[in-house]
């Protein structure tokens, strides 16, 4: 039912992007003392948008401009760089707030959605 409209797509995309960064992140952190093992890193889901990585588009005028029909496939990169610890971690942590600002988007919307309806 919810899977047409425009912020649930946003959300769940921004989940799906934090999912694949956390496991670039656990592949570095499972790797660092690997010889000759490199960090490899995600951009943020925030850096997409900017650039245009996932075009706003609407069907209709009276649409809000939340939907893309690109799906998330982030590139991961090569940093060139010997794997830093604490520096994974940190970005753990960052990625762990970023899903968990899109899980809170996905419910308060949900939220709105059903008390709009009458349901809550």
């Amino acid at each position: 039912m919810f899977e047409n409209i425009g912020i649930f797509k946003l959300a769940g995309r921004a989940m799906q992007h934090a999912s694949q960064r956390q496991t670039v992140t656990a592949a570095n952190i499972a790797n660092s003392d690997t010889p000759g093992f490199t960090a490899h890193s995600v951009a943020r889901f925030s850096d997409h948008m900017e650039q245009g990585s996932f075009a706003i588009k609407a069907t209709r005028d009276s649409h809000l401009p939340f939907a893309s029909s690109q799906p998330v496939s982030a590139k991961i990169v090569d940093t060139g760089q010997a794997v830093d610890l604490e520096t994974q971690m940190l970005d753990a942590a960052q990625i762990a707030q970023d899903h968990r600002r899109a899980l809170s988007i996905y419910k308060s919307t949900l939220g709105l959605m059903k008390t709009s309806l009458g349901k809550m």
